[in-house]
Parts: structure tokens; C-alpha cells; sequence
């Protein structure tokens, strides 16, 4: 049930839980009092929420963490010749307490540490999030050099996953940028440059192009009536907060079922205008975002029909 309180106070869960979990709080006074624990413990989160993080400073501060816990700490000085230690360090109170505080720590601590480094975690969406807005930084740095957003190259490298390199090669996507979404394994960046690519022979384009965009998936574009293809593009008639560009990776089965980036619960979503959005459902107003409206993985068949494609999927 904790688990479920954390979901809750996340706003996390879909309707049908939602609801089983408020009657419970309703009922049941413990869990009242941990839902207010839980948003007394979150609510300083708050305040930091619009602020950018810098780069990999979670990987960083586990680095720096690891690095002090390997060195003893120096002893404490002996109290010197005359000196009063005034009080007990312990009275009873603090040791009521302490427990009380122990006991709050192994009854929701230790779950909301838990699910902190699970796939479907709060901290992994928000960092997936991150990545997305970067993305969205480097596109439109992009733009602003090139007067045009950037397309996939012609056959054979018009892949989904080949804009990474792309862009990286513009100089608009740091090198840093991970591949990786940070639900589904641990930091990753493209190991190919696009003139590396256009070098290669058949079979060694091929194995590389899964692992371009490693566990994203980018638009395919759409193709008009005379069958013509186009690329990201701004759209007058549905304006860019509409248009869906850069998401987490389908499933394996792209048939069926969320993104596995998250546990399964779902998957962001990043549009022209560069806000973030978290479904959980791969439905965008009853359309399929990873299939097109002939339920294939290709281009939409008009600009209304969005297809984000896996790294090796082609338009």
C-alpha cells in the first residue's frame, strides 16, 4: 500500500487506482497521516521543479558520494582538561525521537528509496524529461543556424535514429547527450559520428543503426497526397504545441503495450514547442504514436498522422 500512497501523492496512478486509494485514505487515519508525511517530505521538490539541473549531476554526485565513503573520518578531539560536557547528548525525548523517525524511515523511507531507483520512478521520468528538453534545445539551436529544422538524410541512411548523429555532427547536440533514457540503464552516449556512417559498408550500417538512438524513437515524418515526404515541419493549422516529435522507445512488440523505458507505465513525450508530456497511454487523441494510421511503422499518411520511429526504422 505505500507503494500506492507514493503513486498518489505523485499523481501517478490512473483513475480506477486513484479512486481505490483515496476511499482507502478516506477510511483508514494511518494512511492519512503518511499521504500528509509523504507531501511534507516532497514539498521542498517544488521550488527546484523549473530549475535545469546541470548535466549528469546525478551520476556526478554518486561519484563524489562514493569517493568520500571510502576515506575514514578523522576522530573526534578528546574533550580537553576542565572542560564540562554540559548535558547527556542523549535526553529521553530525543531518543523517542529518534525512533520516531526511524520508524517513519523503514516504513516509507526505505520503499521510497527503492522505488527513487526503479525504472518507474518519479526521479527517472523527471530525468528522462531533462533529456528530452535538451534534445529540444539542440533542435532548435539547430534551426537558428540553419534557417530549416533537420531533416533525415536521403536513402540508404534516412533512419530515425541517424538525426543524433546528425545533429551532433552540426555541433547543436552535445556530444554528451545520452541515448539512453535514464528508466532504461545507465548513461549512453551515440558512438558514431554521421560521416563515420556514410563510411561504412552495408553490414556494419546495419548493426549500428539500432543503437543510434539507443532507447528513443524520433518522427518519421509524413507523406501528402502525390506521396511526397516531409520531415519535421511547422504546421499552421495545428501549431507546434501539437506536433509530436521525440519520445521514449516503443515496446519491443510495437503492436501493442507501452514503452518499457518506465516500467511500462508509460512514456514521455516531447513536441515542437518544447514542452514534455508523460502518457500513459500511446494514444494522442485516439491516434497511435508509434504506428501510423495503416498500423505499420512508416510515415504518417497526412500531417495529422503521427509515427515516432524506433533508431533503425525508416520512413
Amino acid at each position: 500500500m505505500n507503494d500506492q500512497l507514493l503513486d498518489y501523492v505523485l499523481d501517478q496512478l490512473e483513475p480506477p487506482a486513484k479512486h481505490q486509494v483515496e476511499a482507502r485514505i478516506e477510511a483508514d487515519p494511518e494512511a492519512r497521516r503518511k499521504v500528509e508525511l509523504l507531501r511534507q517530505a516532497l514539498a521542498p521538490l517544488a521550488a527546484d521543479q523549473e530549475i535545469e539541473p546541470p548535466p549528469h549531476l546525478a551520476a556526478r554526485t554518486v561519484a563524489r558520494v562514493a569517493e568520500h565513503v571510502c576515506h575514514e573520518l578523522p576522530h573526534a578531539p578528546a574533550p580537553g582538561r576542565g572542560e564540562t560536557l554540559g548535558r547527556p547528548w542523549w535526553r529521553r525525548a530525543d531518543v523517542l525521537v529518534a525512533a520516531s523517525l526511524l520508524g517513519i524511515f523503514v516504513g516509507l523511507g526505505l520503499p521510497l528509496l527503492m522505488r527513487l531507483r526503479s525504472p518507474g520512478s518519479a526521479a527517472a521520468l523527471v530525468e528522462c524529461q531533462n533529456n528530452l528538453r535538451i534534445f529540444h534545445q539542440a533542435l532548435k539551436t539547430y534551426e537558428d543556424q540553419h534557417k530549416e529544422l533537420p531533416s533525415l538524410p536521403p536513402p540508404p541512411h534516412n533512419l530515425a535514429g541517424v538525426i543524433v548523429p546528425l545533429m551532433m555532427d552540426a555541433g547543436t547536440l552535445p556530444a554528451t547527450f545520452s541515448v539512453q533514457c535514464p528508466g532504461n540503464g545507465p548513461f549512453l552516449t551515440c558512438a558514431h559520428t554521421f560521416e563515420q556512417l556514410k563510411n561504412m559498408t552495408a553490414d556494419q550500417f546495419t548493426q549500428a543503426a539500432p543503437n543510434l538512438l539507443q532507447s528513443y524513437a524520433f518522427t518519421l515524418g509524413y507523406r501528402d497526397e502525390a506521396g511526397v515526404w516531409h520531415s519535421i515541419s511547422r504546421l499552421d493549422d495545428l501549431g507546434d504545441n501539437a506536433v509530436l516529435i521525440f519520445a521514449d522507445n516503443p515496446p519491443p512488440t510495437v503492436a501493442f503495450g507501452n514503452s518499457t523505458n518506465h516500467g511500462g507505465r508509460g512514456q514521455n513525450v516531447l513536441f515542437l514547442d518544447g514542452h514534455v508530456q508523460f502518457l500513459t497511454l500511446r494514444t494522442l487523441a485516439g491516434d497511435d504514436i508509434y504506428l501510423n494510421r495503416a498500423n505499420v511503422v512508416a510515415a504518417g499518411l497526412d500531417n495529422r498522422d503521427v509515427c515516432l520511429g524506433a533508431s533503425a526504422s525508416k520512413p
